[in-house]
């Protein structure tokens, strides 16, 4: 069985993940602040957290190292394997010697040994975050590693993770790289604040939240890459494009391989701002939860966290971000606008007069959300602390809209207590199940 893993980091900082947590850090780190000291670990509401956070970690972790194979089957794929391996660490690997070599000796562990008991996989992950918190973040990769292969192992899987992709798949990539880097882009869309606000209301527009600036993606290859939707491939592929002329002019087939090499190459984006964003979800809102005044309600816990964390997820919320930022029209390419306009986003486009049926409209708004998760994903393989730093931002604001407007009113007045799935309501216009 060949297996070569490339020693590909996660680019996740250490110093960001402790800040989460810590709240002895300098007033000049503008990131907010944690007013009170972390929730002791033995606390379910804790270990809930970090069950969470650990998972999102290997999730993304073992995503990085299984993308530079996306040319081959592709970023959906990708994200199936890394499903499936969440669902084998549920079965006995967690406790394979292989595994427990680099899962160190937490409160959570040592407890396991001292029940005699095996290590479960929520102590698993909550290990898993314990190590991210406390060591150095290369022991996680390790762990990853580690985890991978022995999933490939006991799959049966025969996978060379750094296999070259063969000619013809090169040429099709170089010329897919010659049209992203000769593409038309709308930069003044995208980055004067100034001339476009970055906002969205809420509530029936009775509320504005205020959006942080977007951060440039500085290589226009990658930037143009994110703004392609992974579903536009098809368009790129018409006779009357320039990129299917391109191919013809080259003598490269256009057959169902080039059309999916083009598609993995997009798919990846998507994927890694997911689980990115997922990731970055849990650690703020555990920041959230211990900032004042919500630090005061006693009634923040579980429930609410799963449920803020659903609606920072909703397709709702990313599509109408995606639109804020015009992400979904800053790349300058007739065909592929106009492939999106009618065939995937008509209502939203202004091409029919009528209200779109629910199943349409919110179809509309998971295709523009995609937008948002290839950019983020683009923004974290480039710039990761900046991409981290941002979405901070954006978290911060989306959420500090919470305001005393959503405070329960209580005869006590020192009572805190807020509606949340009231605010929930507001912010995507429709209760979540």
């Amino acid at each position: 069985m060949t297996i070569r893993i490339n020693n590909v980091r996660t680019a996740q900082s250490t110093f960001f993940l402790r800040q989460i947590h810590d709240n002895s850090l300098p007033d000049n780190s503008g990131m907010i602040r944690i007013q009170e000291s972390p929730t002791d670990l033995t606390s379910s509401w804790y270990k809930h957290h970090l069950f969470l956070l650990g998972l999102d970690k290997i999730k993304l972790c073992v995503y990085q190292k299984l993308s530079h194979f996306h040319t081959q089957v592709g970023g959906g794929a990708i994200k199936s394997v890394v499903s499936d391996l969440v669902l084998f660490a549920k079965t006995e690997c967690v406790s394979h010697p292989k595994i427990l070599e680099h899962v160190g000796g937490s409160v959570e562990l040592s407890s396991c040994r001292q029940n005699n008991r095996k290590l479960d996989v929520r102590s698993f992950y909550v290990q898993v975050a314990y190590k991210l918190l406390t060591e150095d973040e290369s022991k996680v990769d390790t762990l990853a590693d580690a985890l991978l292969e022995l999933y490939l192992e006991l799959r049966g899987h025969k996978l060379t993770l750094n296999a070259p992709v063969n000619a013809q798949e090169k040429q099709i990539l170089r010329l897919a790289a010659k049209y992203y880097k000769s593409s038309s882009i709308n930069y003044r869309l995208l980055y004067d604040h100034k001339s476009y606000p970055r906002t969205i209301d809420i509530a029936d527009q009775s509320l504005t939240i205020h959006l942080p600036p977007l951060p440039q993606i500085k290589s226009k290859h990658l930037l143009a890459k994110a703004l392609m939707h992974k579903e536009l491939y098809r368009a790129v592929f018409l006779p009357d494009h320039d990129f299917y002329k391109t191919l013809v002019s080259n003598n490269v087939s256009i057959d169902r391989l080039a059309l999916n090499v083009i598609r993995y190459d997009l798919l990846v984006l998507d994927g890694l701002g997911d689980l990115f964003l997922a990731g970055e979800s849990s650690e703020f809102l555990y920041k959230f939860r211990h900032l004042d005044p919500y630090s005061a309600d006693d009634t923040f816990g579980k429930k609410t966290y799963n449920l803020l964390r659903t609606i920072l997820a909703t397709n709702t919320l990313l599509s109408r971000l995606a639109v804020a930022y015009n992400l979904h029209s800053a790349l300058d390419d007739d065909i592929v606008r106009e492939m999106l306009e009618h065939e995937y986003i008509p209502y939203m486009a202004g091409h029919r007069d009528i209200e779109p049926p629910t199943c349409q409209a919110r179809y509309e708004e998971e295709f523009i959300a995609d937008y948002f998760e290839q950019y983020v994903g683009a923004l974290y393989l480039e710039q990761p602390v900046v991409a981290k730093a941002w979405i901070n931002q954006l978290f911060e604001q989306i959420l500090f809209s919470i305001t005393d407007s959503y405070r329960i009113k209580h005869r006590k007045r020192s009572l805190v207590q807020y509606d949340y799935r009231a605010w929930g309501v507001d912010v995507i216009g429709r209760p979540l199940k």
